[in-house]
């Protein structure tokens, strides 16, 4: 049986196309893996150095950004409302001690103290 190769011990050109094979299917997967794995669909910008801005959803996001902004300024706060793409940002400077009229401010519009000394509010339309 050895003589004719029948006794079960592969030959050297069988386990050659073994390895290959083996060595092929782990190429395969890891490009399939690769493939599929999600890609975020939108690069969020970073802010380094600051605090990200609050996100305030609106059904009118024109109309709630001038009211804070008026509310801002009743404080005597010199809020800068930018108009963006799909957003307005109102930027503002903010005392380190708050007083009850800020936090007022803050709850009657659904927001957070910042951690710094300045309050940035990203508008956006309620999806």
């Amino acid at each position: 049986m050895r003589r004719e190769g029948l006794d079960g011990a592969r030959s050297l050109s069988a386990r050659r196309q073994a390895v290959l094979a083996l060595a092929a299917s782990f190429v395969l997967v890891a490009v399939g893996v690769f493939l599929l794995v999600p890609k975020p669909e939108k690069e969020e910008p970073a802010f380094r150095g600051i605090e990200r801005p609050q996100t305030l959803l609106a059904d009118d996001p024109a109309r709630a950004a001038e009211s804070l902004a008026r509310d801002l300024e009743a404080l005597g706060l010199a809020p800068r409302v930018t108009r963006q793409e799909d957003a307005t940002l109102v930027e503002s400077p903010w005392p380190k001690e708050l007083e009850d009229r800020h936090r007022a401010l803050l709850a009657r519009h659904y927001l957070r103290p910042p951690e710094g000394t300045r309050l940035a509010v990203e508008v956006r339309k309620r999806p």
